[in-house]
Formats: C-alpha cells, sequence, structure tokens
C-alpha cells in the first residue's frame, strides 16, 4: 500500500499479510497459492483443499473486493479479510475502519451485513470494546474483517466477546438458509487522511449503502447532531408545556424516556396516550411544525414478560440457549422436573425460566447428581398456563436479562424491527436509541444481529430516522447518527460519569461522530452554576447532550427560566461559532469554570478563578487549635463572597459542625450532621447543602457570612467538629474573572 504521490510504503516490513483467510475446523489457514484470469483472483488453500474466487472491481478512489465463490461449499466456517498490516500508529478508527497519520490515511468498508469489520475472535462472531474494524498493533496497525458460514446449524457461546465466561455457553443457534460467506464484500481505499471521511461518503453513494442527509447535507459532515435534546416523560397533555422548554432552551427535540407498556409490539402507556397512536402522532405532528424532532427510547430486542410474544402462549421464536428431554411425566403441580441433561439450566440466568409446551416455569436450581432434576419449580409463570407434560417432550431454557425480560431468536427479531418501524411510520416519530444493542446478541448471530437489527429498522422507516446505541459497529456506523455515552444518575453534573463523558471525546472524533456528551438530568435545585459547567464543556468539544428535564422538576426548579435561557445562549454561540480556537482549548480544562452573558448583543466570557485548600481535621487536647489557615488573593473587582466547601473521607465519618473566619473578622457555623461527599454551598447569608449525588437537601440563612470580597489578598481560616481523623473540609474560594469578548451573533 503505497502513497503514490511520496512513493512512501505503508505495509510494514517483514510481515505476512494474507489477502482473506479460511477457517476450518477452528484453525484459520492462509492462502497458498494465487492466479489471475482478468478481474477474478483465485486463492486456494493446500492444507484443507479450499479454493475461493475474489472479483476484484478498481473503482478509482477505491477498490471492491467480493467473494464470489467457495469451495466445498460446506467446509469453510468463515473468512477473513487480512488482517491488512500499516505502520500507521497515531489515529486508530477503531470502529470506523481507518486509521491514519497527519498525511495518509488507508480504510476498509464491509460493504454488507455478512460482512462484520473487526477481529474474527470467537465463533458467535462477535467483536469487544468499542470495535476492532482498526486495531493498534506492535508494528503499527492493522484493518480487518470477516463472515462466518450461517446457513448450518451452529452451537456458540453466545454474549462470548466479554472474555472467557460467556453468557450463555454452549447455545445452539439456528441456521439462516442461504446466509453463506459467499458474497461478503469489502472495499478498501488509501488516500490523503484529509480526504478520508469524503471518500467513505463516496463509497456509500457508489454502493448502496445508507447514506442519511439531514437539511441538505450528509450527517457524518453535519453539526445538526451536536445541538442537544431534550428527554422527558411527555405525554398529550403536558406535551405543549414541555415542548415550549425545548423550543426556549434551543433543544432539536422531544425524546421520550420510555412510553411502552410493552417491549415487542410496543404498546404506548394508555394514561400518556389516550387516544393511543393517533395521539402521538399528534404530538409529533406540532414539534415537527416547530421544527423539532420526536424521539421514543426503548430497548432494542429486550422483550417485557406482558409482551403477546411472550403470554399467554409463549412464541415458538423466542431465543433459547439450551434444549433436554423430559426423562419422566410432569404433573401440572410438581415442582420438580427430570431432565436428560444438565448442561443448558446449570449456569444460572436472573429469570431462570424454562419453556414446556405453552408453560413457561422458573426453577431455583438443578440437582448434581442423576437422574437430573430442575429444582424448586414455579409453575404457569408470566400469565402462562400449567399444564401435564409427556416424558420425552423438549424442556428449552430461555434467554433472558437483568432487566427482567426475554429476546427474540433471529427470525422473530425480523418481526420485531417491522413491530418497531410501522410504529414509527404510522406517528413520524423520527428519532430514537438502539439503547441495549447488545441485546441482539441473544439471536446467537453475533455482530451479525447488531447491524441486521439496525439495517432492517433504518431501511423499513419511510423517513429519516435518527439513531444512536450503546455500542459502536462498523457496519452500524453508516446507519448510525451519534453515539451519546455518559449517565446522569450516580451525582451532580461534574461527578456523574465526568471523565468518561471527556474521554469519550477523541474516541469519537477518531471515528469521525460528532462529539456527544451524554445525559445530563435536571433538578429541582439545579443552578445556573451547574449549567455553565455543562455549556462550558458542551461548547469546548462542540458536542450535543441529552438533557433530562421531567414536567415535576421544571415546575419545582425555582430558576428554572434562566436555566433554559442560558443554556440557549451557550448554544447560540457554540454554534454561531464564536469562541476562538484558543478559547474552546481553555474550556476544555475541567479544572475551570466559566459564565457567559449577552450584553448590549455581544457576547461575553467571564471565567471564574478557584483557590482550592484542604484541611485535615485533628483531634488534639481540649484548648489546642484545629483549624487550618490560607491566604488567597483576589485579584478582579469586589464582589460577593463565594464559598464552597465539599466534606471528604471516611464514607461513616461525620462532621457536626463546620466554621470558617474569614480576615479575622466573626467566626461563622454551619451546625448540623454532614456525612462524606456532601458539598454546602456559602454565598449570600445562605448556605445550601448538596447530598452526594449532587441533590439540594436544605438551605439556611446564617448570620455573618461576607457580603463581599474585596480586590486584596484574604486570610481565611477553616474548621470541623468530628470525632474522626480521616474527615477532611476542601474548600474552594471562587472569584469572578475579568470579562473577555467572544463575539456577535448575526
Amino acid at each position: 500500500m503505497t502513497d503514490l504521490k511520496t512513493g512512501k510504503e505503508y505495509v510494514p516490513s517483514g510481515e505476512t499479510v494474507p489477502f482473506m483467510q479460511v477457517k476450518v475446523a477452528g484453525n484459520l489457514y492462509m492462502p497458498s497459492t494465487a492466479s489471475w484470469s482478468r478481474s477474478i483472483l483465485t486463492l486456494t488453500y493446500k492444507e484443507v483443499n479450499v479454493s475461493a474466487k475474489i472479483n476484484i472491481n478498481n473503482k478509482g478512489k477505491y477498490c471492491v473486493f467480493e467473494l464470489t465463490d467457495i469451495n466445498p461449499k460446506n467446509k469453510v466456517d468463515a473468512v477473513v479479510w487480512g488482517p491488512y498490516a500499516t505502520i500507521i500508529s497515531e489515529t486508530i478508527g477503531e470502529f470506523v475502519g481507518v486509521v491514519r497519520n497527519d498525511e495518509f490515511a488507508i480504510g476498509l468498508q464491509a460493504l454488507n451485513t455478512k460482512t462484520t469489520g473487526g477481529d474474527l475472535v470467537n465463533d458467535e462472531g462477535s467483536t469487544g470494546g468499542r470495535g476492532t474494524a482498526a486495531l493498534k498493533r506492535e508494528y503499527g496497525s492493522s484493518i480487518q474483517a470477516f463472515s462466518l458460514d450461517r446457513s448450518r446449524p451452529r452451537v456458540v457461546d453466545v454474549w462470548a466477546h466479554g472474555g472467557n465466561n460467556p453468557v450463555f455457553p454452549q447455545m445452539p443457534v439456528p441456521p439462516i438458509p442461504g446466509e453463506t460467506t459467499t458474497g461478503s464484500k469489502i472495499a478498501l481505499f488509501a488516500c490523503q487522511a484529509s480526504e478520508a471521511l469524503n471518500t467513505i461518503g463516496a463509497i456509500e453513494v457508489a454502493e448502496g449503502l445508507p447514506h442519511p442527509i439531514i437539511n441538505g447535507e450528509w450527517i457524518k459532515t453535519s453539526d445538526v447532531m451536536r445541538i442537544p435534546y431534550m428527554i422527558s416523560s411527555f405525554s398529550e397533555e403536558n406535551f405543549d408545556f414541555l415542548l415550549s422548554y425545548a423550543i426556549k432552551g434551543g433543544f432539536s427535540g422531544l425524546y421520550h424516556e420510555g412510553p411502552f407498556t410493552k417491549w415487542g409490539h410496543f404498546e404506548l402507556e394508555p394514561k400518556q396516550f389516550p387516544n393511543g397512536r393517533a395521539g402521538l402522532k399528534a404530538c409529533v405532528d406540532k414539534a415537527k411544525a416547530a421544527g423539532l424532532r420526536t424521539g421514543l427510547h426503548t430497548l432494542t430486542t429486550f422483550m417485557t414478560p406482558n409482551d403477546d410474544y411472550i403470554t399467554p402462549v409463549p412464541d415458538e421464536r423466542l431465543a433459547v440457549s439450551g434444549v433436554s428431554i423430559l426423562l419422566a411425566d410432569v404433573g401440572e403441580s410438581d415442582t420438580e422436573i427430570t431432565v436428560s441433561d444438565a448442561q443448558p439450566f446449570m449456569k444460572k440466568s436472573d429469570m431462570n425460566t424454562v419453556w414446556i409446551g405453552h408453560e413457561l416455569i422458573r426453577y431455583e436450581g438443578v440437582s448434581e447428581t442423576t437422574p437430573y432434576k430442575l429444582l424448586n419449580c414455579n409453575r404457569a409463570m408470566y400469565g402462562t398456563q400449567a399444564s401435564s407434560h409427556k416424558k420425552g417432550g423438549e424442556v428449552k431454557k430461555l434467554v433472558d436479562h437483568g432487566y427482567h425480560v426475554f429476546f427474540p431468536n433471529f427470525e422473530l427479531q425480523k418481526q420485531v424491527t417491522k413491530n418497531m418501524s410501522d410504529l414509527f411510520n404510522e406517528t413520524g416519530v423520527n428519532q430514537m436509541d438502539f439503547d441495549g444493542h447488545e441485546g441482539a446478541y441473544a439471536s446467537g448471530q453475533g455482530d451479525y444481529g447488531i447491524d441486521q437489527f439496525a439495517w432492517e429498522v433504518f431501511t423499513q422507516t419511510n423517513h429519516l430516522l435518527i439513531n444512536g446505541s450503546s455500542l459502536s459497529k462498523h457496519f452500524y456506523w453508516h446507519l448510525n447518527s451519534y453515539l451519546n455515552w455518559g449517565e446522569p444518575w450516580y451525582g451532580g453534573f461534574r461527578e456523574s460519569q465526568s471523565d468518561y463523558r471527556i474521554d469519550n471525546q477523541p474516541l469519537l472524533e477518531r471515528n469521525y461522530m460528532p462529539n456527544m456528551l451524554g445525559w445530563f438530568l435536571l433538578t429541582s435545585s439545579t443552578t445556573i452554576d451547574e449549567i455553565d459547567w455543562m455549556m462550558t464543556r458542551s461548547a469546548a468539544w462542540h458536542a450535543g447532550f441529552a438533557f433530562v428535564a421531567r414536567d415535576r422538576t421544571i415546575r419545582e426548579n425555582p430558576d428554572v427560566d434562566a436555566v433554559f435561557d442560558q443554556i440557549k445562549l451557550w448554544l447560540e454561540a457554540s454554534h454561531g461559532k464564536l469562541f476562538t480556537p484558543e478559547q474552546r482549548q481553555r474550556l476544555k480544562d475541567t479544572n475551570h469554570d466559566f459564565h457567559l452573558t449577552k450584553e448590549n448583543g455581544s457576547y461575553y466570557l467571564y471565567p471564574w478563578n478557584k483557590h482550592t485548600y484542604l484541611h485535615e481535621c485533628k483531634i488534639l487536647q481540649p484548648g489546642e487549635p484545629t483549624s487550618s489557615e490560607f491566604v488567597f488573593e483576589n485579584k478582579d473587582d469586589t464582589q460577593p463572597f463565594r464559598m464552597i466547601i465539599l466534606i471528604t473521607g471516611d464514607k461513616n465519618g461525620v462532621i457536626n459542625e463546620c466554621s470558617f473566619e474569614l480576615d479575622n473578622n466573626k467566626r461563622v457555623a454551619i451546625a448540623g450532621e454532614y456525612k462524606a461527599g456532601t458539598t454546602l454551598v456559602v454565598e449570600e447569608s445562605v448556605v445550601k447543602e448538596y447530598n452526594d449525588r449532587g441533590r439540594k437537601v436544605g438551605e439556611k440563612e446564617l448570620n455573618g457570612i461576607p457580603q463581599s470580597l474585596s480586590k486584596d489578598k484574604h486570610r481565611i481560616m477553616i474548621d470541623g467538629k468530628t470525632d474522626n481523623e480521616d474527615m477532611k473540609l476542601q474548600i474552594t474560594v471562587k472569584t469572578k474573572g475579568t470579562k473577555e469578548f467572544v463575539g456577535i451573533n448575526n
């Protein structure tokens, strides 16, 4: 692989690079001979007596390689394209399948769902991590893809990509008729690094891959996905109210966090949508008239036990992780079931459910010796009917998950995609997340099941479907609009997966995905300071996010209008591209906070200067001072005194009182019992208390709090009463810096 402009060779010296390998009886084999006739390359694999024909088509910007024939037909279990070795090590696009440095890029694109971009590491055909279409190697990097023969029944470890402990070991996987390795197809390209994304776009258009267009532009180059969206449990009744706030905040859409009573058939919650799909469509039409999207959240192939595919009669196409045979008749009330083989039932799952006839039964465990018995069985589960079962009948273990759900097999999965797309077509809903996308692994088809589910939903929907996912996969990249990882449930804006959110940004950038920061949660106590922190990061990375703003918290938060106005203000500046590269670089530093204002049509950025100190609690003799003293300087104008006290240390420890003095003035005591993780915010005669998840739990007025902080050096004393020397007080005095001009948004 050579850069024709410079003559530089990108295949590492000394590496053996196979064009295509075949997998036979568990082993990979490289080709032993090659012959060329017009556009057909014939490879032979003498060790296993296999031959393969590959059609090679030079398309100018890229080459297409398609496996058109392989013999013997039923001998090869899989084919592997490459791995193609390169000396490039700088930027590895692990799921887009592109490696690049500042000058040159080399990429691989799978051209159909039967071809999985990634490293073949298991019989399931699943890839781990965030993607393996491109991998860092000692010599630089490699790009690779594979295809499995799925036309024959298989027994494989399922959900095996996470290591040596598969979720469902030795699961029987039904065949997909006609789905062999023949037809596996890839494109290879090399170009200047700056042209790599455009080259992928050209491949999509020419090869019939999805090439989503939004507002006249390819979605992968559009900034639309970087505009945040609002999440809330809207209904026919409150939709207008929530839509008004989505508009007020400058959001791109309103996304429902859980509208269904059943997953599988996707029936709407009647209290939220008394008019059913017609009521939902009316909401969608209102949002569309305002220029906003409407989305719904579900968990891909997860199926609730109350769904019609489960109850009262289980569908014959449910995913099964193992099958055994009844060795004795079973009566309607028996609590022990004798089976021929214990293996399918040995590994406990979350629901531990077997399926006999039309009955679902939960069991506690399996006897250790023959005859093997399912013990302590609960009969007639999930609305099914208890009945007697004859010796010789099948006992099937259902695939389940900790969310208390079951799964379809690959055949039923196709019906679920139709149910989903039918809903979108009928209502006009145009956004969703393939959350729990890994649930499609339950089909036993690895990444093929993941890609095929998304492909079918996307192509069966008669309008553009904006979509995200819990996973990043190579072929799915072509369908995917955004990846929005980062959850808000574990703490405040700064604490809940903050590092994880930031760490995701280089991953998204090296795979040509829009920057996204995950979900943030509006609470009844969310402040402008927290919004500034969130929007500072959003502006820094030019990143979108999801803002969870529920009806109740919007109504309860006293600053809610200012909160939404501040979000919109930041979005105006960010999407107006007003911040300079130098400003954006400073905004990326999570140790610094900023506030944005608009004054006479111009935008100004105020930095917050933070003076942070640590007080370690001490237990001394009566009368000995236990306080700590610190000196800081306010180099800015006189302003209100602001201080944050974070209590850290032993999770079982308690601070019984915090106290402080500023400039040898009046001692201010903050009485109360405060555990590690508590934050006390001191400002304007008020102390606000927040718990370890960033939720406001109290507020009280205190006399003696300094009302202003002059431009000068200051001395502060801090102390805390406790009987636990492992407790600490981290104090931060915040001063508002001099404003700097950002720009004017016309």
